[in-house]
């Protein structure tokens, strides 16, 4: 009798012993789309942790994501790559490009907006080869750019996606985290208004904005993120699309239009050795915030508006999406090759449904109070 042998389905979560990073390691673990869970990253103490922690499905590769020519041989040994590896300004498109080159299947949770449209560029190359890069699956982008799909096809159709988002020091530990904030806060960033994309100055606009609890309300300013460069592309008849952002409490959004003044963030080195500063001193950060992060949505069409929300830990609320979506590229479930934003190729529903029976908190705006989102069981 002959045995039939069956080939193990791997994934490589890049920067995987990271803040992020760890929590999608964890999120593929305990799911059963993947054989094998790797986790990619250049420390390898903290990987060999993660790993043995994470169970018996998952291992430590080394990965030094700057040496282009061993990271492409390494990719393709997977079914599917995910990117954690931030800032994307300086990873993205290159960890993008090399999943290319190695025809392996990728996503990735990036949330720098120049990134995200130097990534997008390369939709042709990827639907040449037959293989799919969704960039920008995670929190702010990834579930805001699935609230305002799902909002805009209830409402059938759109012309306004705002989005306001805030954080907490008290809710992540990543230094890649801080220094996509002092990117996102610095200089002239991009909206679109009035059917163009137009620049605002990053930290003006400040707006108080209610959000579910235990944030309530909270301040948010403009802010550098790829929504307002994606959105209008795929979800056709939007004249505006706004980010908004801010961080818990309101007095560190000062600092970091301090530092901004004072050009403390104007190149990406002095970015990072501000970042690393605050990395090493971030207790001090975290006093005062509260262990959640939120984003919120609000859609608006002549016939009506929504306002939906989600609220949780900033590594649930990451790592959840961009787990689900390397199963769905794992099981070919994204029907056409190429490279997209969440929005341009995924169906925004069933997702929902999804991340809500894993627990995920998931709200609508009724009057002034939030009430559990209504999504079919």
């Amino acid at each position: 009798m002959l045995c039939r042998r069956y080939r193990s389905v791997k994934v490589l979560v890049l920067g995987g012993a990271g803040d992020m990073g760890s929590h999608i390691v964890r999120a593929l673990a305990s799911r059963g789309a993947f054989d094998e869970v790797h986790v990619g990253d250049v420390n390898r103490e903290r990987g060999m942790a993660l790993a043995a922690e994470a169970g018996e499905r998952c291992r430590y590769v080394h990965v030094d994501a700057r040496q282009a020519d061993q990271l492409v041989r390494l990719l393709r040994g997977y079914d599917v790559a995910v990117s954690a590896l931030g800032p994307f300004y300086e990873f993205g498109p290159p960890l993008a490009r090399a999943a290319l080159e190695a025809g392996t299947n990728y996503v990735d949770i990036c949330d720098d907006y120049d990134a995200a449209e130097q990534i997008l560029a390369l939709h042709e190359a990827a639907r040449s080869r037959g293989m799919t890069v969704i960039t920008g699956m995670g929190w702010t982008p990834g579930l805001s750019n699935l609230l305002a799909k799902y909002a805009y096809e209830r409402l059938g159709g759109a012309a306004q996606v705002r989005v306001h988002w805030v954080g907490s020091a008290a809710d992540s530990r990543g230094l890649a985290v801080i220094m996509h904030l002092l990117y996102a806060i610095t200089g002239r960033v991009p909206m679109y208004l009035e059917g163009r994309r137009s620049l605002v100055e990053a930290g003006s606009g400040k707006e108080e904005v209610l959000f579910p609890e235990p944030i309530g309300r909270a301040f948010t300013y403009y802010t550098g993120h790829p929504e307002p460069v994606t959105l209008p592309l795929y979800l056709r008849g939007l004249s505006s699309v706004e980010v908004k952002g801010g961080l818990v409490p309101d007095w560190q959004n000062g600092l970091g239009r301090f530092f901004v003044k004072l050009r403390l963030t104007s190149t990406p080195g002095r970015r990072r050795r501000l970042a690393e500063l605050l990395h090493r001193i971030e207790d001090v950060f975290r006093s005062g915030g509260v262990e959640c992060s939120a984003v919120r949505v609000d859609v608006s069409s002549p016939s009506g508006s929504l306002g939906l929300a989600a609220a949780d830990r900033m590594g649930r609320l990451t790592a959840l999406p961009a787990a689900l979506c390397a199963e769905l590229l794992a099981k070919g479930r994204v029907a056409e090759p190429g490279c997209y934003a969440p929005e341009g190729c995924l169906p925004a529903l069933p997702l929902l449904v999804e991340l809500a029976r894993q627990g995920l908190g998931l709200f609508e705006l009724k009057g002034q109070a939030w009430q559990p989102l209504p999504l079919p069981t």
